[in-house]
């Protein structure tokens, strides 16, 4: 549904989308402009500004559809100076706000910073904190003004690693688990005190972004382990000697970087509306999701009337999965998860 369509006149919704430079962010920013909306693309580094700002030039997009905003969700001042001047350009509010700022780590918990924990569930979990404290004023200015439209709401991206916590994910689940239980409370508080802003979370499973970068090569395995070897205990390096073994650790993740010549990040941001043909690829339902899967998925939160209060967007085999390990028992779950993991890599290997 588009903008105009659900406001009734020609004024298009303003929408917030941080980590608008790559990824789910990136495509979400240029699918809610073409459906009509006014979009406000927060990007963290002055390069995904400068990216962002590029690809608006060369689809011919108005200046103002899309405006690009300097916003760290780590920075209190930077999220609250975002916050005064998308109020000041938008008087009749905001209409949704999508929190997908990001990033992953997977690393063996005894091989993770307590540097790494803070900085990931700063930026996770704190940094949709930090968005909704100071955008849910905007959100209800914009619910007074609209009393007969749609209700506005916030839309936080989230991970199946919110819901199972997959190993070598300590970290990035802990976050991901935290972010679910701010925005369930965050929920049930807007309903206690009625009020009409909605709170949706989407849970995408691995979907060939940036973020696993870090995981298709033998060159950028090491690059992601660089200063590991040297600040592990002895005890710790024998334990998980696998973990530095390329040969060995790529049966593992082999199933996320061999995507044939779909490189990652590449097909969302040029090419963001055609999806690679299932049939160019082997064990299609082993590999990562084409993002646009999942920009399509926040799009259809912000465009609906109704939106979900949970969103799992995942290819069959890990629905099911997620599924069975979640409501068995753990220990049924354990092993599942780990015969699943083995075969996959079997499979691929």
């Amino acid at each position: 549904m588009a903008a105009t369509a659900i406001n009734g006149n020609a004024t298009p919704h303003a929408v917030l989308v941080t980590g608008s430079s790559s990824g789910f962010g990136f495509g979400t920013v240029f699918t809610l402009a073409e459906r009509g909306f006014r979009v406000y693309a927060g990007c963290r580094s002055a390069k995904g500004r400068a990216a962002v700002s590029q690809e608006i030039t060369k689809r011919g997009i108005k200046e103002d559809r899309i405006e690009v905003m300097e916003l760290d969700v780590t920075n209190e001042e930077s999220v609250a100076r975002c916050a005064a001047h998308v109020g000041e350009m938008e008087l009749a509010g905001v209409y949704a706000v999508v929190s997908n700022a990001g990033l992953g780590e997977t690393r063996l918990l005894e091989m993770t910073s307590m540097e790494t924990y803070s900085h990931v569930y700063e930026t996770n979990t704190l940094g949709s904190v930090r968005v909704f404290q100071h955008f849910l004023p905007l959100l209800r200015k914009f619910a007074e003004l609209h009393a007969s439209g749609p209700a506005p709401r916030i839309v936080a991206v989230s991970s199946i690693g919110g819901l199972v916590a997959a190993a070598e994910a300590s970290a990035y689940a802990a976050s991901k688990f935290a972010l679910e239980a701010v925005c369930d409370s965050l929920r049930r508080e807007l309903i206690l005190f009625s009020s009409p802003v909605r709170v949706c979370v989407v849970e995408p499973a691995f979907a060939s972004t940036p973020i696993l970068e870090g995981m298709k090569t033998e060159e950028t395995w090491d690059a992601a382990l660089a200063g590991t070897r040297e600040n592990l205990r002895e005890d710790v390096k024998k334990a998980y000697r696998g973990m530095f073994d390329w040969q060995k650790k790529k049966q593992i993740v082999k199933f996320h970087g061999e995507l044939g010549s779909w490189t990652c990040g590449t097909q969302l941001n040029h090419n963001h509306k055609s999806r690679t043909s299932n049939r160019t690829r082997p064990h299609p339902h082993l590999a990562a999701m084409d993002p646009q899967y999942v920009v399509d998925a926040i799009v259809a939160q912000v465009a609906a009337r109704n939106p979900n209060h949970r969103k799992i967007v995942a290819p069959l085999l890990d629905y099911l999965l997620l599924s069975v390990a979640r409501f068995v028992s753990t220990r049924i779950g354990d092993w599942l998860l780990y015969k699943i993991i083995k075969w996959r890599a079997s499979v691929q290997h």
